[in-house]
């Protein structure tokens, strides 16, 4: 039988032990890797964002506004301000973001206005949102060509390098304009090399692209490696700006728990924050010290990967939005490339929770849609799903496939009944209450309430099963 892609047999032949390495090949398709760096061709005279233009397009209209949490939260990227989806420092979001977070307000400039003439003759600040985000994407890009180099040594020196470069003295893309003929120009204070490294390793790990293989989300955690944990933390979550309590993740990352810890009803909410600390599987995994207080990283570290490698990753991402535990969560991704091969094919496998939300997100059931075997290429899988299959079992994948669209028509069809049942129950529990109010209104003049018969009675009569409200009809 042949073997797949990337397959490791250990354990003799008695005792076969198979998994995919995860830890060798491409770290992202070049296809991918060029649109990241064609991202800033959307800037520029005569190109989609133009603000040298007047008036100002839509397209530069929408660029300048920014992306915000709710854009997010409803799967709708502000695809003219980021089109390649980067979980970005909040500065970044927007031009107002950035002047927000510097503490100079009153002089963002008026983005909302198309006209120069309406805004007024300097755009001086238009231009320094535009190449810091020119700058941003760059050097997310660049991060993200790395992890096609297989030697972590290189890899390390190649970013820190450009990272310290991005943020030298002598780069001007960084600094904001004056406040006034004597005031000297200054860097963007929320800005810093740390953070900017971290906002790209977790964009590479949770990427939704499927041309970013587990390889490549493994060696971008290698990168974490060049700085200790709590550097990284200290610039994630800069103490001297309001980054430090709510940041940029935080705003575009909803906290998540894996979804085999949650039902089915809570998967649909968009987020756990409120229910994480009281879920029990959770917090079974995550172990407290002797006081009680504090998370002993040793210990849940080892919880984790014996317990819940398939979940590991998510649960420690859903851990970086706590500004308490972010510096262990950061420690414990730091070390998770230096794990064994076969719990590493685990944790970034197919079975990967933190790569399955994605298919959640899309509104997908992932019980049903592992069961019909199509999210094995979730996340850049090593493995195609039809390579060296026989006809035999590609008529097999056909007939899963087909299963999997039966049971989704089904699940649409209880869903819309049971909307309709919803909204039907609603609408008599409204008949009811304005039947009581015209009762009561009889009572309060004196006069004596008319006894009506209840309209929820008269349906049942009506429609005892119940068979034309499910469907949404009056009887």
């Amino acid at each position: 039988m042949k073997k797949a892609l990337g397959t490791v047999s250990e354990g003799g032949v008695d005792n076969p032990k198979e998994y995919i390495d995860v830890t060798k090949g491409e770290g992202v398709e070049k296809e991918e890797l060029a649109r990241w760096k064609g991202a800033s061709k959307r800037f520029g005279y005569g190109e989609k964002v133009n603000i040298q233009g007047d008036p100002w397009s839509a397209t530069t209209m929408r660029f300048l506004s920014g992306e915000s949490r709710y854009d997010v939260e409803k799967g709708q990227h502000n695809e003219d301000n980021n089109p390649l989806h980067l979980i970005r420092p909040a500065s970044l979001n927007s031009v107002s973001t950035l002047f927000e977070a510097n503490g100079q307000q009153y002089l963002t400039p008026k983005y909302y206005c198309s006209k120069r003439s309406d805004r007024g003759f300097d755009d001086s600040g238009i231009r320094k949102y535009e190449d810091i985000i020119k700058k941003y994407e760059s050097v997310s890009a660049a991060i993200l060509e790395s992890v096609n180099e297989p030697d972590g040594k290189k890899r390390v020196e190649r970013v820190k390098t450009l990272l310290e470069k991005a943020f030298g003295p002598s780069e001007v893309d960084l600094i904001l304009g004056k406040k006034d003929a004597n005031q000297v120009h200054e860097i963007s204070k929320v800005e810093n090399l740390r953070a900017w490294l971290v906002f790209n390793v977790i964009t590479i790990l949770n990427h939704d692209s499927e041309a970013i293989t587990p390889t490549g989300r493994i060696r971008a955690l290698e990168l974490l490696q060049m700085y200790s944990a709590k550097e990284l933390s200290d610039g994630f979550r800069d103490t001297a700006t309001k980054s430090e309590h709510y940041n940029g993740y935080d705003a575009m990352v909803p906290p998540r728990l894996p979804y085999t810890f949650v039902s089915r009803d809570e998967r649909l909410e968009k987020d756990h924050s409120r229910i994480w600390v009281n879920n029990p599987k959770i917090q079974k995994l995550i172990i407290k010290d002797r006081s009680g207080k504090n998370i002993d990283w040793r210990a849940t570290s080892t919880a984790l990967i014996e317990n819940a490698p398939e979940e590991a990753v998510q649960i420690i991402m859903l851990l970086l939005h706590d500004k308490e535990t972010t510096e262990g969560a950061l420690a414990f991704l730091q070390q998770v490339p230096k794990l064994d091969k076969e719990t590493l094919s685990r944790m970034f496998g197919s079975k990967a929770t933190f790569l399955l939300e994605h298919q959640i997100a899309k509104g997908i059931d992932v019980d049903v849609a592992r069961g019909a075997g199509v999210t094995e290429d979730v996340g850049g899988n090593l493995e195609k799903e039809i390579e060296g299959k026989s006809v035999e079992e590609l008529q097999q994948i056909i007939r899963r496939k087909e299963r999997l669209a039966a049971d989704l028509q089904e699940s649409l069809a209880l869903a819309e009944s049971k909307f309709a049942e919803f909204f039907w129950r609603d609408l008599e529990q409204k008949r009811e209450i304005e039947n009581l109010r015209l009762q009561l209104a009889h009572a309060r003049l004196g006069q004596k309430p008319t006894p009506q018969e209840s309209k929820v009675n008269e349906t049942e009569k009506m429609d005892p099963k119940g068979y034309y409200r499910i469907m949404g009809l009056h009887p």
